[in-house]
């Protein structure tokens, strides 16, 4: 009979270990499973944000590229716009007037005086100021030579 005991025991306890892992099996199981759950959850937003990303970087690939065909109509006006200016007579009669009229401030004597100090007390003051004179030739001698 202590053999049956015995027998009795050791299966009791194979038993209550037998349980044992087996709870410990459901356990990691269920770990494991809120884990992945876990995961799947996390990858599909991940998913979802790629998606978005990857549509969001297509609408800025089509802006780009309206973007540059825009510019290169602008560059094509200009380039044509300053060819065409070069030729036209309204540019070239403005551009000679400015070359002429550059000329006239930097050859003019007057535009070349220092700054006049202001007479102290002591100086005798003028009754009138002196009368001017006209100069001997046109202000334009010389001037519209280019013309």
């Amino acid at each position: 009979m202590t053999n049956l005991k015995n027998l009795n025991e050791r299966v009791e306890k194979a038993v209550q270990k037998f349980h044992q892992s087996e709870d410990q099996g459901r356990s990691e199981n269920q770990s494991l499973s809120r884990v992945l759950n876990d995961l799947e959850t996390k990858f599909e937003a991940r998913t979802r944000e790629l998606d978005d990303s990857r549509a969001r970087i297509n609408e800025l690939v089509e802006s780009n590229v309206s973007l540059t065909a825009l510019v290169c109509q602008l560059v094509e006006i200009v380039e044509r716009t300053a060819s065409e200016t070069e030729h036209d007579p309204l540019y070239r009669a403005s551009s000679a007037a400015s070359d002429i009229v550059e000329r006239f401030v930097s050859d003019n004597p007057l535009n070349h005086l220092s700054v006049v100090t202001p007479p102290t007390a002591t100086a005798p003051v003028e009754s009138a100021p002196p009368a001017a004179e006209a100069p001997s030739g046109s202000l334009a001698d010389g001037k519209f030579e280019d013309i």
